[in-house]
């Protein structure tokens, strides 16, 4: 079971048997403890870790029962730290078997109209006997997946199954049925396999053990202002508060292109490389890649609302604020998605045509530290131009915003006034982590709005989710005073 202390299986036959195979402190819970056969779904927890917490008053949705025996309702259940949140919810089906996609997708409906109860969803996993076909075998035009997935797309959440090339059976009558593990857009696999039964208990299982491992791809809670102070002062290590100048700035290039080895309890220990992938507590910049990157800006970073139907992006320079009823249904807000870029864009902080070519462009444009929403327009506007004071308007976006030249007739660009500290500190962020420099007039500007836009509440959070996704932080929000100490960016 190797470091996993919560297993999800599929086309388990007879779940008593898995205390056979699975120790305490694991327990583990089906549709109903007096059925003994024909259950084929598991959750199976680490006791000392989880709980199990059902909805309502029962673990099933019993009007998803549409089978001959009474075997076929939904196991539904909340998974909670022992004596914390609950972090994600579980529904185990099992469906109707046969070339009946009908009735398949009556049930989902069922699973459908149950999530559209829930104000604000957890990260959700559907699991069990789906009974799938192909479109060959179901002489329609698409998949039965397919076809399950877009009746669920009508609930606050996004799915997609994640083991659509596993099999449940290899031989056989039923060797082209598949089942699926269906996750919301707030997980991410890491990696999904099928097992073939276990033996010598041919009673386990009648197919194939489906397995996946997951992760949380963002959180949506606030964080603490004293669990950002430990973040923060442990991640800079033993950087000197009287450094200035170019020795200040090599420094905090140092720690954010760098190895770190983490610490309990004390500053992490600067490394000149480290492993990545067997080391737990070494890390670095991670490139997140670019579609994750616009994936988490607008769907974790600045989404807010807790359904299709309130989700809301606001954008920056003309905080102006997009929701779905401007949108595409295909190309919405929502969890982990991506909306239309022809309504909303995003701003590259520090222009791509000038970034450095010491680094990989990769990396410098999936930062989340130099990007913002913005809308479409707004996004063009701007182009390359660097930021300074308008005196005379050539273009105005919106009212907050303008591209013009300042008073050396230079072409500038001004955002909002309430977006101008956010922009200064992501541009002195990016001048030091890939050795840039700022040219002295647009530098000047900058530290003015430093100083005249303070740190945010809001910037702060944000700065502390991008650590937690990208692993490297913004030393200008979490320390404004060090701006005043580089005398040259």
């Amino acid at each position: 079971m190797g470091t996993s202390d919560v297993m999800i299986l599929s086309e388990v036959v007879i779940v008593p048997a898995l205390k056979d195979i699975i120790p305490a402190p694991f327990e583990c819970q089906s549709y109903n403890p007096e059925w003994t056969n024909h259950l084929h779904l598991a959750i199976c927890y680490d006791s000392t870790q989880w709980r199990l917490e059902k909805y309502d008053e029962d673990f099933l949705i019993p009007e998803v029962d549409l089978g001959i025996w009474g075997h076929r309702p939904a196991i539904h259940a909340k998974l909670c730290r022992v004596d914390g949140d609950c972090m994600f919810q579980i529904l185990g089906i099992h469906l109707a078997a046969g070339r009946n996609t009908e009735k398949r997708s009556q049930q989902i409906e069922v699973i459908q109209q149950e999530l559209n109860k829930q104000d604000n969803p957890l990260p959700t996993i559907i699991a069990g006997d789906w009974n799938s076909y192909n479109s060959f075998q179901n002489k329609l035009d698409e998949d039965d997946i397919d076809i399950f997935e877009r009746i669920l797309s009508d609930s606050p959440l996004e799915f997609a199954s994640v083991t659509r090339d596993i099999p449940s059976f290899k031989n056989g009558k039923w060797a082209r049925v598949y089942d699926h593990i269906v996750v919301s857009s707030q997980l991410k696999k890491i990696e999904s396999r099928g097992y073939e039964a276990c033996r010598p208990n041919p009673d386990l299982s009648n197919s194939f053990l489906m397995a996946l491992a997951i992760v949380f791809l963002g959180s949506e809670s606030s964080l603490a202002g004293d669990q950002l102070a430990e973040n923060e002062s442990y991640y800079y290590g033993a950087t000197e508060a009287d450094k200035t100048g170019f020795s200040l700035k090599q420094k905090l290039h140092d720690i954010l292109d760098g190895y770190h080895i983490s610490q309990t309890g004390r500053p992490d220990k600067m490394v000149a490389s480290c492993d990545l992938k067997s080391q737990d507590t070494c890390y670095r910049h991670l490139n997140l890649g670019y579609k994750t990157a616009r994936r988490l800006l607008f769907g974790s970073l600045h989404l807010d609302g807790s359904s299709k139907s309130s989700y809301s992006v606001t954008t920056y320079y003309c905080l102006s604020e997009i929701n779905n009823d401007q949108l595409p249904k295909s190309k919405s807000l929502g969890p982990m998605k991506i909306p239309s870029s022809q309504i909303v864009n995003t701003e590259h902080s520090w222009p791509q045509s000038k970034f450095s070519s010491k680094f990989p462009k990769g990396i410098q444009k999936a930062d989340l530290h130099a990007l913002f929403p913005v809308r479409h327009h707004v996004n063009s506007t701007r182009g390359s131009v660097p930021y300074g004071i308008v005196e005379t308007i050539r273009k105005q976006p919106c009212e907050e915003s303008a591209l013009g030249y300042n008073k050396n007739n230079e072409l500038v660009f001004e955002p909002s006034e309430a977006s101008k500290g956010d922009v200064a500190r992501a541009t002195f962020y990016f001048a030091v982590r890939y050795k840039k420099t700022i040219d002295a007039t647009q530098e000047a500007v900058l530290r003015q709005w430093h100083e005249l836009d303070p740190v945010t509440p809001e910037e702060l959070e944000r700065n502390e989710q991008i650590f937690q996704s990208q692993h490297v932080r913004n030393p200008f929000v979490d320390h404004p005073e060090w701006v005043a100490q580089i005398n040259d960016f």
